[in-house]
């Protein structure tokens, strides 16, 4: 499921946002960090909720 994910991401990422090359700025870059950080965050949140903190 997780490499599911992170292939539908990639090929979100390079097929939808990027269709264009252009040098990206930096507010740009940061909030492509933070989606990618959160997408893992909320990924762990659900382990953490699906398997219990004892798992």
């Amino acid at each position: 499921m997780f490499i599911g994910i992170v292939a539908g991401l990639l090929i979100f990422d390079l097929g939808v946002l990027h269709k264009d090359q252009h040098e990206i700025s930096v507010r740009e870059s940061l909030k492509l960090s933070g989606f990618y950080i959160g997408m893992g965050l909320a990924f762990g949140g659900w382990v953490w909720w699906y398997k219990g903190s004892d798992a």
